[in-house]
């Protein structure tokens, strides 16, 4: 309960004691920044692998399963950023 108020132990304790009413529930985010941050990190490596690939021509640019991927990173990277609370 002291973990879903945002409070210590204590602090949940001595409101008991005294008889005061519990605190409220603070909200919290439900995705950790930090792995959210990550997780972009790791997106924008397997892109510029992609896009390295392309400039190197191991990779067609007209393959459509390149094309889908590249789609798709970018996508997931525009998610990540919006659930930091960033503007992609």
């Amino acid at each position: 309960m002291a973990d879903a108020a945002g409070i210590s132990v204590s602090s949940l304790i001595r409101r008991r004691v005294l008889g005061a009413p519990p605190p409220r529930a603070t909200r919290r985010p439900s995705i950790s920044h930090e792995m959210a941050s990550r997780l972009l990190v790791e997106l924008g490596r397997i892109q510029e692998t992609l896009r390295a690939g392309l400039v190197r021509g191991d990779l067609s640019p007209s393959n459509p399963a390149v094309i889908a991927a590249l789609r798709d990173l970018a996508e997931l990277r525009a998610v990540c950023l919006e659930a930091m609370g960033r503007t992609p």
